[in-house]
């Protein structure tokens, strides 16, 4: 970490002046990054099935998802829900930092305190947040349906179709174009 100091630190520099800094480094080394390997290694065996969980959960849901799709005639839909789900991340997390804060607290961390975030000062607000959350993932999935409407128009068969009209027609390259630039301004929103 660089930290700069004036080379004067006793006396200000003259009007006019312009200071001089000098910047000490300080080195990080083999014993640092053990140490800090080794506390996080600590912390995962101690309370991180958390984080399994969430690797998991998220494959699950995009299979939930295009089952769901794949049955309801909405294929078209599949990437736009499985993309937009990310939008709804800080939502899903809130129970886990309430997990991480009581643990570092050196409270009682265990699952049955996931939803204990509802106790929290500010639990409106981020009921709040959730809901604009919710709001604008709905306002996306609507958009890329309208957006396939318009660049494409034929609902996919199967999976194969969806593929094919996608990579193969003019108006798939268009979709995967405006598509992504459309939804990097809604994940640029929710950030």
């Amino acid at each position: 970490m660089a930290i700069a100091r004036s080379a004067h630190a006793s006396a200000p520099p003259a009007a006019g002046a312009t200071p001089q800094y000098r910047f000490e480094v300080r080195k990080i080394g083999d014993a640092e990054i053990r140490e800090s390997l080794a506390q996080g290694w600590a912390d995962f065996l101690a309370k991180r099935g958390d984080l399994i969980f969430l690797g998991l959960i998220y494959p699950f849901i995009g299979l939930a998802a295009a089952f769901l799709f794949k049955g309801a005639n909405l294929l078209q839909l599949l990437f736009p829900v499985a993309a937009g789900i990310s939008l709804l991340g800080p939502v899903a997390a809130v129970g886990f930092y309430e997990l991480a804060r009581r643990r570092e607290d050196g409270l009682d961390s265990s699952w049955s305190h996931f939803l204990e975030v509802r106790k929290r000062p500010g639990w409106e607000s981020l009921i709040a947040v959730a809901n604009l959350l919710v709001v604008i993932f709905a306002v996306w999935v609507v958009v890329a349906a309208l957006l396939w409407a318009g660049l494409i128009g034929d609902a996919p068969t199967s999976v194969s179709n969806l593929f094919a009209l996608v990579f193969g027609t003019p108006g798939g390259w268009a979709l995967i174009l405006v598509g992504n630039v459309i939804g990097l301004a809604f994940a640029m929103l929710v950030l």
